[in-house]
């Protein structure tokens, strides 16, 4: 009994570790990152097209401390 839990309780980690692995590989696939910035005027930056749909999200990082995470219906509220 004792050798069949623990085969159980491997075989789901095994099987978390999948779709871990998997959830990483989706996410860094559907994520670009823009590091070219221009700056025309005093404490404006423009970078180059960012095409969003109703469902996408935009992550702002920069400096690091001030962040966060805007959904696409949101965006206009961004300057």
């Amino acid at each position: 009994m004792r050798k069949r839990m623990v085969t159980i309780g491997v075989v789901l980690l095994i099987i978390g570790i999948a779709f871990l692995a998997s959830g990483v590989i989706g996410l860094r696939g559907s994520t670009s990152t823009i590091k070219v910035f221009n700056q025309p005027g005093h404490g404006e930056y423009v970078s180059s097209e960012i095409l969003l749909n109703s469902s996408s999200s935009i992550i702002v990082r920069s400096p690091p401390s001030v962040g966060g995470l805007v959904p696409a219906l949101d965006i206009n509220l961004v300057n």
